[in-house]
């Protein structure tokens, strides 16, 4: 059985970009997108590739990865806690962004959430990111709390949760669907 069939059958068309599970081959590339687009101006290196590589392997989290060809230019690193989900890394490379690979990898996740018997995913996001607090706002995700010196720069995060109620794919119409 195919693990996307289950998470969310009609997976839209996302053209010639595949999501796929995570290989630990994968987890470089990952890494390098974290650095590249969510983590730049921030010291150190969170989700460098042995974070990444550790989360691929951890039975209680999701890796999960868009491709064009061999190119990866997305990916989502979901945490499965004992009541809640936590949605640790989305990045979608830049030449990418606003083409729908980002909220379709979102609301994948949201899926398996779903699935696993979590009704709450949880995120933080910079609080200087306003193109990241409009993408998830947009998506049904409300502020929770204001995180005072999250990261190392002392920038505080935005915590945002949101409650799944539904298998969220049955609430997006599909083109492909009959």
């Amino acid at each position: 059985m195919d693990i996307f069939n289950l998470i969310w059958p009609n997976l839209p068309d996302l053209k010639d970009v595949k999501i796929d599970l995570a290989r630990e081959s994968d987890a470089s590339p990952i890494g390098l997108l974290s650095r590249k687009y969510i983590e730049t101006g921030l010291p150190g290196w969170v989700w460098d590739p042995s974070k990444v590589l550790h989360a691929i392997q951890d039975p209680d989290s999701m890796v999960v990865v868009t491709r064009r060809q061999d190119s990866i230019n997305a990916a989502a690193i979901l945490q499965f806690g004992r009541k809640t989900a936590q949605l640790n890394l989305l990045v979608v490379a830049v030449d990418f962004q606003r083409t729908g690979i980002g909220s379709c990898l979102l609301r994948f996740m949201e899926n398996a959430a779903y699935l696993y018997g979590k009704s709450l995913l949880n995120l933080e996001v910079r609080a200087s990111s306003d193109s990241a607090l409009r993408f998830y706002r947009a998506l049904g995700y409300r502020q929770t709390e204001i995180v005072q010196g999250y990261y190392q720069t002392g920038e505080n995060a935005v915590r945002m949760s949101h409650r799944i109620v539904t298998q969220p794919s049955a609430k997006i119409p599909l083109s492909s669907a009959p």
